[in-house]
């Protein structure tokens, strides 16, 4: 008798006669094997190149599980993991339902990223930071997206709250945009006014009684030189929004009254969603601070 060392088990094979194969499959309704030509022969079908790796043992080393895959990895496409050419398109134009599914809080909105120079905005006065919802009428807001033009980046964000009054945030920014003209403007009127004086032009009918390195003496005293000095910052200030491109430096900003339609409901809610893509593409964030804002901006945190 032969023992299972002499005859594994393993290794026994059956041998099954083909009539009885071909018996079975008759019973099952089969008319023709899966593996019979057209005219009903026998066919050696060939083994092919995906089952073979598929029966691999080392398939699942192959292809990773969606488990096994990092979060954020290129991996995460749609189809199969051996075609990586494929990949999920974000659209550059988010609904704000878009952009909660996708997770494209930063994706930019090309279509309506709009700007404005930091000192047009400073023209009627300040009149843009002086906006009221309340007060304004509807074609008065629509007209305020009117001043902006379409851009690809900002050079600033402004970041601001309006319960502070506006006047203040046009005084802010304009010495911010118009300091170097304004400086450039006073020392020009100071020099001016000075030799001047110096050249008896100007009046100088004020005595004044001058003691100076024991030096005394009266002498004649206008207020020119003083008066000249703060016209030309008053000018240079009125003058800010007015100034060709090339005495400042790039200045086109967000700002949010401007840069977001205040009417159209659609485009107003892409502009809020969009933010955080407005800001990507800005060089600077340039905060108007004030003692509202840092409440509001816990508010908005939160």
């Amino acid at each position: 008798m032969e023992t299972c060392f002499e005859q594994p088990c393993c290794s026994a094979r059956l041998e099954v006669p083909p009539e009885v194969i071909e018996a079975v499959r008759m019973e099952l309704g089969d008319t023709a094997p899966p593996d019979a030509g057209p005219d009903g022969r026998d066919v050696e079908s060939e083994p092919s190149i995906a089952a073979a790796v598929s029966a691999s043992p080392f398939a699942c080393l192959d292809s990773p599980s969606l488990s096994s895959r990092p979060r954020g990895s290129t991996w995460d496409t749609v189809g199969p993991p051996s075609s990586p050419t494929t990949s999920v398109a974000v659209s550059k134009t988010l609904t704000k339902e878009e952009r909660l599914v996708s997770g494209g809080y930063s994706t930019v909105d090309d279509e309506i990223v709009w700007g404005i120079p930091l000192r047009r905005s400073l023209k009627g006065l300040g009149r843009v930071w002086r906006y009221k919802p309340k007060t304004w009428k509807p074609a008065q807001r629509a007209a305020l997206h009117e001043l902006s033009q379409h851009v690809e980046s900002f050079d600033v964000f402004l970041s601001h709250t309006w319960q502070t009054p506006g006047w203040h945030k046009a005084v802010a920014l304009s010495f911010q945009c118009g300091w170097r003209s304004t400086f450039a403007l006073w020392c020009v009127a100071e020099l001016a006014s000075t030799a001047l004086c110096l050249l008896d032009v100007l009046p100088m009918p004020l005595p004044y009684k001058a003691n100076v390195i024991g030096f005394t003496d009266e002498c004649p005293m206008g207020l020119w030189v003083y008066g000249f000095g703060a016209l030309a910052l008053l000018l240079g200030w009125f003058l800010t929004p007015h100034l060709p491109d090339f005495c400042s430096q790039p200045d086109m900003g967000f700002i949010d009254v401007v840069s977001i339609h205040q009417e159209d409901s659609l485009l107003m809610e892409r502009g809020v969603y969009g933010i955080a893509g407005f800001l990507r593409i800005s060089s600077e964030l340039r905060v108007l601070w004030s003692a509202p804002y840092l409440p509001g901006s816990e508010k908005g945190l939160r």
